[in-house]
């Protein structure tokens, strides 16, 4: 029932699971450390519900969005660590998705990240616009947290 498939994305990421997990914990600094992030802060946090909200720098010419999200952060020391989110508001239809960071491999310290998202801006937008923006960001998103999660 939406404008847009759900997209995901795997990536395998040379750093701890909970190197992985410090940086998608922090919503406040998706800013500096996720791509297109022009703004961001926590709202709340309460146990292991975090309220934030972000403002995503849009393609031209569709404007910026801001969203308000709820997310649970579920962690299975050492096993999967998770962070899924539901749309609370902003200038989408619908935005939920997940981070899910599971160790990865014999070799210690490695960790698969799986990223997963459905994302309808409010506005209408060409669906062809929306898929080549997924398409060229969500490498990128993945890119930036292997460089980020090793300290670069």
């Amino acid at each position: 029932g939406a404008q847009m498939p759900r997209a995901k994305v795997w990536a395998v990421i040379d750093a701890p699971v909970e190197r992985g997990w410090a940086i998608i914990d922090q919503c406040k600094d998706y800013k500096r450390t996720m791509v297109r992030v022009l703004e961001s802060e926590e709202l709340k946090r309460e146990g292991k519900i975090v309220t934030c909200r972000t403002q995503i720098d849009m393609p031209w010419p569709i404007d910026d969005l801001e969203a308000i999200t709820r997310a649970t952060h579920t962690i299975e020391a050492g096993k999967r660590y998770q962070r899924a989110w539901t749309l609370v508001s902003g200038g989408y239809r619908r935005n939920d998705g997940s981070w899910t960071l599971t160790p990865w491999g014999d070799k210690p310290g490695r960790t698969l990240a799986a990223y997963v998202v459905l994302a309808e801006p409010k506005i209408s937008v060409p669906t062809w616009i929306l898929k080549k923006a997924a398409r060229s960001t969500l490498p990128d998103l993945l890119t930036n947290l292997r460089l980020v999660s090793a300290g670069k």
